[in-house]
C-alpha cells in the first residue's frame, strides 16, 4: 500500500509530539525482551537514504508545478504538492509542509490520504483542533492505517483512550497491529506473523510498518525504551518510500 513505485508515497510527517528523547536499552520495564526488536536486529538491509535528496526533490516538484507547458491536471499537481510537503517535513519545516499538504487537499478534497497528511502535519505544529477536523474527514473513508494513526495521536492528549478499542471492519494488514493494540494479539504473535511472509520483501515491508506503529504506541503508553528502539529499528529497514520510515526519520530528527 505504501510503496513509492505505486503511489510515490514518501511521507515525512510527525504523528507523535511528546516523545521522550533518549533510549538506553532494548528492554522495557522489568527487562522483558521485545521479540520484534530481537527479530529486527537480526536483519541487515543495505539500501540507504540520503537526506540531501529532500532539497533536490522539492526543486524537482516545484519545477513541475510551475512548468506551464506540462498542463498538469489537478490530481498531478496535488501529488507534486504532497511530495513537496513530505520533503519540507523531513527538513523540519512543518509550516511549509502544512502549506503544501493543504494545497493538495484544496485541489483534491476527497482524497483520504491528503486529508491524513494535513491532519498529521497540523498536529505537529500544535494546531490540534484543526488536526482533529482533518482526522475526522480522513477517518470516514475506513482504513486501518488511519485508525491506528489517529488512535496513537489521541493517546498523547488523553491517556484514557487506551481503555477503548479500535473498531475496524477490515481484516487486511495492518489489522494484526490493530489486534495488538486491542490486546487480541501479543507481540510474539505479531512477530511470527511477519516472519511467515512469503518472501523477504514482504517481511521487510511489514517489519517497517510494525516497528513504527508499535514503537509509537509503546512511547505513547509509557514504554519509552522499547518504543524508541523500535523506531530506530524501523529506520534500519531503509524503505524511504514508506510513510512509516519517513515518519520515523522525522521523529529522530526532532530529538
Amino acid at each position: 500500500m505504501w510503496n513509492k513505485s505505486i503511489l510515490k508515497n514518501k511521507y515525512a510527517v510527525v504523528l507523535l509530539l511528546v516523545l521522550s528523547l533518549n533510549s538506553f536499552s532494548c528492554f522495557a520495564k522489568g527487562n522483558n525482551p521485545s521479540s520484534l526488536i530481537q527479530f529486527a536486529s537480526g536483519k541487515n538491509y543495505l539500501t540507504n537514504w540520503n537526506g540531501k535528496e529532500s532539497e533536490m526533490e522539492i526543486l524537482s516538484y516545484l519545477t513541475d508545478i510551475n512548468n506551464c507547458d506540462k498542463k498538469l491536471s489537478d490530481e498531478e499537481i496535488a501529488e507534486s504538492a504532497r511530495e513537496i510537503g513530505f520533503n519540507y517535513s523531513i527538513l523540519g519545516n512543518h509550516l511549509l509542509g502544512t502549506y503544501y499538504f493543504n494545497y493538495a487537499v484544496q485541489l483534491v478534497p476527497n482524497n483520504a490520504d491528503y486529508r491524513l497528511d494535513l491532519a498529521l502535519e497540523l498536529w505537529s505544529i500544535g494546531k490540534t483542533d484543526m488536526a482533529k477536523k482533518e482526522f475526522d474527514n480522513a477517518y470516514k473513508l475506513d482504513s486501518n492505517y488511519q485508525y491506528i494513526m489517529r488512535y496513537i495521536a489521541e493517546l498523547h492528549i488523553d491517556k484514557n483512550k487506551r481503555q477503548t478499542k479500535i473498531v475496524s471492519e477490515s481484516r487486511e494488514w495492518p489489522y494484526q497491529i490493530v489486534q495488538y493494540i486491542n490486546g487480541e494479539m501479543d507481540e510474539s504473535g505479531l512477530t511470527e506473523y511477519i516472519k511467515n511472509q512469503k518472501d523477504e520483501n514482504g517481511i521487510r515491508e511489514k517489519l517497517c510498518e510494525a516497528l513504527y506503529y508499535l514503537g509509537s504506541y509503546k512511547i505513547a503508553t509509557g514504554d519509552t525504551l522499547n518504543g524508541e528502539l523500535m523506531i530506530d529499528q524501523c529506520l534500519n529497514t531503509r524503505l524511504p518510500a514508506f510513510v512509516e520510515y519517513t515518519m520515523a526519520l522525522s521523529h529522530v530528527a526532532e530529538k
